[in-house]
């Protein structure tokens, strides 16, 4: 997900848009349904063809859920990201029928989220479910970070080849109010009716992992439960027990409490597909499922759209054929018999899964099914195409490369993750002029102030000034829109006279050009010293509110209010 220390400049991550003259839907009314035709999930799955979903929503209902998003505060935590999004009623049309009411909100995390393109979660009435192949809700990924529109789709079919329980994926053509917002990836949502095709049941407690989500005592409550009494967690706790206090036979007693056959395929596919924002090299993107058939987790994949491509963030040491900063990994790891295990298992996959050919052909073939519909923001398709063909040839040398010597053993215990704490206060006011994108330095001005504490001490804030301007273009992003208001204080800290800056970003629909401002808003922000931040131990975020008393993104005119809420800090580490 994340470098070890990224710098680019501050909020690249937290940031809204405002996209004008969406076409507003017709009134929502009630449908027939005796109608309707049913649609398999043979047909809803279909990978040979692109599915047309269309979803009506209202303009405002519409503009408010684009512009929902997460904050570092929440994201971080140790505990679970909930709520995240909000649902919205809409309309729906699948294949040209009209399934009348659903609720839909926006879903995704940093990396994934967009404004213009957002992915979307369609929960439907449960009368409609049985004419949707018993499906309760519809996944509808963006593919902002599958560039290929391809990779996902793989993944997930690996996943399965392996004998492994993997959502089933197809590619659809989306709309909104009349608006295509280009190829999506239609992906089975992990819940009850997914549990009940997969393991026969759904009775059994299952939970999301997010970054950073892994078997430590203090996190369990970071797990999620999807469905109800998940509240317990004594499952999740005595794994954590186990991975704490391993003793000398702990694999037969993890192998009590997960299936650990099925956990070394997970895991070995994890990393042929350089899977590195997985669970097992990022603690991210995967659910566990307590499954009541013998009383044991076993491994969902999820959010497998950066795969078959060069890692971001490769395994440790470099490594390519072994990811280990998952606790549960790195211990099993650690066990020769289970490493040997691991080692075997990968051999095994790269012989009747990884098969080069039929993949290439696979790519070609989404690549001209795709190819007259991409939206403007998924250009660069074929130059990601060319990536994934190139990683796929030659993947199966450079892992016999490494493997070649026998089992890898990873030596250094990853580090316990990090999590966000509260860690002092700020509250100002401010007065300065809007300036254009390209100006940096602050308005001199008097009427800029800032009290600040940090952990229990008041920092002296001097030669405080003032600028607001659009936030600054995120280099890891294509645009989206008009980039978001910003108002930055810079100063200094009394004593040392070491330069600090708080830049708080205001999302683009509660700072509106022509429109009076709104008395309070919601502003997210970062405290660092010096230019832009480092995404790592000692970062520091900012959460809370500001009072706009005015506001214009008209040069020269005034942007005057006041702001407070609270600092946090970034503790731990990331996992080694």
């Amino acid at each position: 997900m994340f470098g070890r220390l990224l710098r680019f400049p501050a909020l690249l991550l937290v940031c809204g848009v405002w996209l004008g003259g969406q076409i507003s839907p017709p009134p929502l009314q009630a449908q027939e349904p005796a109608s309707l035709r049913p649609l398999t999930t043979g047909q809803l799955f279909d990978g040979e063809r692109l599915l047309q979903i269309d979803i009506e929503i209202d303009e405002k209902a519409w503009n408010e859920l684009r512009q929902q998003t997460l904050d570092f505060v929440t994201v971080f935590s140790k505990g679970p990201i909930t709520p995240r999004y909000t649902y919205f009623p809409a309309r729906l049309k699948v294949e040209g029928q009209d399934f009348g009411r659903v609720e839909v909100r926006k879903k995704g995390f940093l990396g994934s989220m967009d404004a213009d393109r957002p992915s979307l979660k369609v929960k439907l009435p449960a009368e409609d479910q049985k004419l949707l192949g018993g499906l309760e809700k519809l996944t509808l990924n963006n593919n902002k970070q599958d560039r290929t529109l391809a990779s996902q789709y793989l993944a997930y079919r690996l996943f399965a080849a392996a004998g492994l329980p993997a959502p089933r994926c197809s590619l659809a053509l989306v709309s909104v109010n009349g608006q295509p917002l280009g190829v999506y990836t239609h992906l089975e949502s992990v819940d009850a009716p997914f549990l009940r095709s997969a393991f026969g049941s759904n009775s059994g407690h299952l939970y999301e992992g997010v970054f950073p989500t892994d078997f430590f005592d203090d996190r369990i409550a970071r797990f999620e439960g999807k469905q109800k009494n998940d509240e317990d967690r004594s499952d999740l706790k005595e794994v954590a027990r186990i991975l704490a206090n391993p003793g000398t036979d702990y694999v037969d007693r993890l192998a009590r409490r997960i299936d650990l056959d099925q956990f070394v395929k997970f895991w070995a596919i994890e990393s042929l597909l350089g899977f590195w924002d997985g669970y097992a090299n990022n603690q991210n993107n995967y659910y566990i499922y307590h499954d009541p058939r013998d009383d044991r987790f076993r491994f969902v994949p999820w959010g497998a759209d950066m795969t078959l491509a060069p890692p971001f963030f490769p395994g440790q040491g470099g490594r390519k054929s072994v990811y280990a900063r998952g606790q549960l990994a790195w211990q099993l790891n650690q066990d020769p018999t289970f490493r040997q295990k691991y080692h075997d298992t990968l051999l095994e996959l790269l012989e009747t899964v990884w098969k080069e050919e039929p993949m290439l052909a696979e790519i070609d073939r989404i690549q001209n099914l795709v190819s007259e519909h991409l939206h403007p923001a998924q250009q660069g398709n074929a130059e990601a195409v060319e990536t994934t063909r190139q990683f796929i040839k030659a993947r199966r040398a450079e892992l016999l490369e490494e493997l070649h010597n026998g089992p890898i053993h990873i030596e250094k215990q990853p580090a316990k993750p990090f999590y966000m704490r509260e860690a002092g206060t700020a509250k100002g006011e401010f007065s300065t002029t809007w300036s254009s994108a390209d100006q940096k330095e602050a308005t001199p001005s008097d009427k800029v102030t800032l009290d600040l504490t940090l952990n229990g001490e008041k920092i002296l804030f001097e030669a405080v000034t003032a600028i607001s301007r659009p936030s600054p273009p995120n280099p890891f992003a294509p645009p989206q829109g008009p980039p978001p208001p910003q108002v930055v204080l810079r100063g200094q800290r009394g004593g040392d006279k070491m330069p600090l800056v708080l830049t708080l970003t205001i999302p683009n629909d509660q700072f509106v050009p022509g429109e009076k401002p709104r008395d309070e808003v919601t502003v997210q922000g970062m405290l660092t010293e010096g230019d832009g931040f480092g995404f790592g131990p000692g970062m520091r975020s900012f959460l809370g509110r500001m009072q706009l008393k005015t506001a214009s993104q008209e040069s020269g005119k005034p942007v005057t209010g006041t702001v407070q809420g609270a600092i946090y800090e970034m503790r731990g580490n990331f996992g080694g």
